[in-house]
């Protein structure tokens, strides 16, 4: 049995038993969640609800770089995402080190109070980086066209949900020269052409989901400060959204960077060496240790090496950078 009832901002919906089946990526572990009250408060802009088996919308993932997070336990969920909050909500992908990753097409599951999804009048994304597991500095921003729609089979609180296909009317490149995979975040902002709100829908999040994190929402739009979403009747927990990032990878070109082209000089050394690397390549750390293998504890200092003060003898020069780790040998005089 479910009853509505509007309290000042507040839309209650009542379910006086509900049982949710939580499944892991594996579909192995079952545990069971049960709750008398749950329920959208206009103040913090969340929709919270059980519903159905979770359901795979998307077509596929059409690259290695490209992206699905389905439900990881049922769909529970939603955050406004109407510039008109405003409000934004921002999910995180990863790339590859030494890699770029072109975004060509992005789809969501969103559910429009409208409940029609041409009521989504327009669509922008935003990049950014990373900024210790949150949102950061944005990157770049591009318009959404969109290109097809899916309903859910599961309603959601009475409401049809959409998987709605957009295309990037600019593909956004995003370049990870680090030699480790690097994490950062797409935010979403949409625009009601009846001015109801627009909802992401999503699911709780836990941590053996892997290398991503939950998500965050701005109660400033694309520009404002995001948040990792919450909800009072669930303390400690978060949530993640459904949603799927596409395009094209490729490894950066061996004319960009070369273990190659890092060099030491002069070699033998008196006393000073230099260290070379090609322009955009990042210096991280440098370390000098003996032919038995002990660091010497010399310092890197403005891009050169002081071994005055070293025997002579061989020594190795490990070359730590954003491309990779290069060793080389020189011999001190």
């Amino acid at each position: 049995m479910i009853r509505s009832i509007q309290i000042n901002h507040y839309l209650c919906i009542i379910k006086y038993k509900i049982h949710l089946k939580f499944l892991d990526m594996k579909k192995i572990t079952l545990a069971l969640f049960m709750t008398s009250v749950i329920g959208f408060a206009q103040t913090n802009q969340q929709y919270l609800v059980g519903s159905a088996d979770p359901y795979n919308g998307f077509l596929g993932i059409e690259d290695a770089c490209s992206q699905e997070f389905e439900p990881y336990n049922q769909l529970f969920l939603a955050n406004a995402v109407t510039d008109h909050g405003p409000f934004a909500v921002a999910n995180d992908f990863m790339v590859d080190g030494n890699s770029s990753f072109e975004i060509t097409d992005i789809s969501f599951l969103l559910l429009p109070l409208a409940g029609n999804p041409a009521d989504i009048s327009a669509a922008t994304i935003r990049v950014y980086e990373d900024s210790g597991m949150a949102p950061g500095s944005g990157l770049t921003d591009s318009n959404l066209v969109a290109a097809g729609n899916t309903p859910h089979p599961d309603t959601f609180a009475g409401y049809t949900m959409w998987y709605m296909d957009y295309e990037l009317d600019t593909p956004i490149t995003v370049t990870n020269s680090d030699p480790d995979p690097k994490r950062y975040w797409i935010g979403l902002s949409v625009t009601s052409a009846s001015a109801q709100h627009v909802y992401w829908v999503g699911f709780f999040w836990g941590e053996d989901m892997g290398s991503y994190h939950y998500n965050y929402q701005s109660q400033a739009g694309l520009d404002g400060i995001y948040d990792p979403i919450t909800h009072e009747d669930y303390p400690g927990d978060f949530f993640d959204s459904e949603w799927a990032v596409y395009g094209d990878c490729a490894p950066l070109s061996i004319g960009e960077f070369s273990l190659e082209n890092v060099s030491i000089y002069p070699n033998p050394a008196v006393d000073i060496v230099n260290v070379n690397v090609p322009a955009g390549v990042e210096i991280q750390n440098v370390s000098v240790f003996n032919i038995l293998g002990k660091n010497t504890g010399i310092s890197f200092v403005n891009g050169t090496l002081n071994m005055s003060q070293l025997q002579s003898g061989i020594y190795l020069i490990s070359i730590e950078t954003n491309q990779g780790t290069v060793t080389q040998k020189v011999v001190k005089k």
